[in-house]
């Protein structure tokens, strides 16, 4: 999980306790109507608040944050094996999440001969939630002050944190793409991509979540959006239904056939 660049972690821990609780009044309900014992999935919530957010040292930075969420992948690759990860980050959060992500399948490759594909360098990220997510800072700079006598759209160029999730999503695209051209496995083939979108949200323009879904689509991904309506940008997961579609979608990544 990856808060906002405007929010720590401790806010958004009621919304992930809550999700994992109708998860678990579904496999109650589930067990109580067919009287039969079924293998329960065990979900782990992994919060990470990288450096320069609540208690953590250090200032943050795109090299930084990037770097600690790959330290954080190899903890959890350490301490609970070949588990599916899903990488869950809100605004800012979710170029974390996909910049991240194309960033550990590049050094899973560049890490394996062709007969490789199991075991610590597995790629093992099965699923994305970007939540309220934008396509990149640069687009946001344009959306934001859209006035083109201000200078800020012009600062692209001189941004140091771009969190490209338009280039992150081609770059996962063609590295799958590779890497069954060369023979090697990443375990990333079924990986599946959410984009929760608020129906009101005052910051990202509606059009930044379309334009990922479409990329997604025209790369070969498996990736779905769900708007919550009536939603403010920091509102999707204070909303039943949030919680609903991310409990169901954590549901089937976990139940998915490798």
């Amino acid at each position: 999980m990856k808060p906002s660049n405007a929010s720590s972690l401790p806010p958004r821990l009621p919304f992930l306790s809550q999700v994992l609780q109708r998860i678990k009044a579904r496999e109650n309900a589930a067990h109580q109507t067919t009287k039969v014992s079924q293998q329960t999935v065990r979900y782990t919530t992994v919060g990470l608040s990288y450096r320069g957010f609540w208690t953590s040292e250090g200032r943050p930075s795109q090299r930084g944050i990037v770097l600690d969420v790959l330290a954080a992948l190899d903890w959890i690759q350490f301490s609970y094996g070949e588990a599916r990860i899903i990488l869950w980050g809100q605004s800012i959060g979710a170029g974390v999440a996909s910049v991240t992500a194309a960033r550990h399948l590049r050094s899973t490759l560049d890490s394996q001969t062709p007969e490789q594909g199991s075991g610590s360098d597995k790629f093992n990220i099965s699923g994305m939630i970007l939540e309220t997510p934008f396509t990149s800072m640069g687009d946001m700079l344009v959306a934001l002050y859209p006035q083109r006598w201000l200078p800020y759209r012009y600062l692209k160029p001189f941004l140091r944190s771009r969190w490209d999730s338009r280039a992150a999503l081609k770059e996962i695209a063609q590295l799958k793409t590779h890497s069954v051209a060369v023979g090697k496995k990443t375990g990333g083939d079924g990986l599946k991509i959410l984009i929760l979108q608020a129906g009101r949200d005052e910051l990202v323009p509606r059009e930044h979540g379309i334009e990922l879904q479409n990329l997604g689509a025209s790369l070969g991904l498996d990736v779905r959006r769900k708007e919550i309506g009536g939603a403010l940008h920091t509102e999707a997961m204070m909303r039943d239904e949030g919680r609903r579609v991310v409990a169901d979608f954590l549901v089937e990544v976990a139940g998915a056939k490798e």
